[in-house]
């Protein structure tokens, strides 16, 4: 969980500079790094056209077929990143700090997580 707190604080860090809502665009940014990782693997072991299947709409749109899929995907990543760091680890959603954890990113740190993430 330290190190979960030393990369959200590190991303937090970054997207204070940029102005309100830091915790919007952390949280974003480890839905996307998820929602990546989530898909590969299905594509890996094989099951992604499954699982699309399984959920789509059938309309004969590609990309509308697809929109129940990755929507519920987000939604259920949104909810477990949201517990995991409101609730279970106590970030504050102002400041980025914990009760239970205390970190703060260097020059080099910012750099490492931005490499590692994208």
């Amino acid at each position: 969980m330290k190190f979960i707190y030393n990369i959200y604080i590190t991303l937090f860090v970054h997207f204070s500079k940029q102005g309100e809502g830091a915790w919007y665009g952390t949280m974003l940014v480890f839905l996307g790094v998820s929602f990546f990782f989530s898909i590969l693997g299905l594509a890996m072991v094989g099951l992604n056209k499954q699982l699309i299947d399984l959920f789509s709409l059938k309309s004969g749109n590609e990309y509308l077929d697809k929109a129940p899929f990755f929507s519920l995907m987000f939604f259920l990543y949104w909810k477990l990143f949201s517990y995991l760091f409101y609730v279970k680890m106590a970030i504050s959603k102002e400041d980025g700090k914990s009760p239970y954890y205390e970190y703060t990113p260097t020059k080099r740190d910012i750099i490492l997580v931005w490499a590692v993430f994208f």
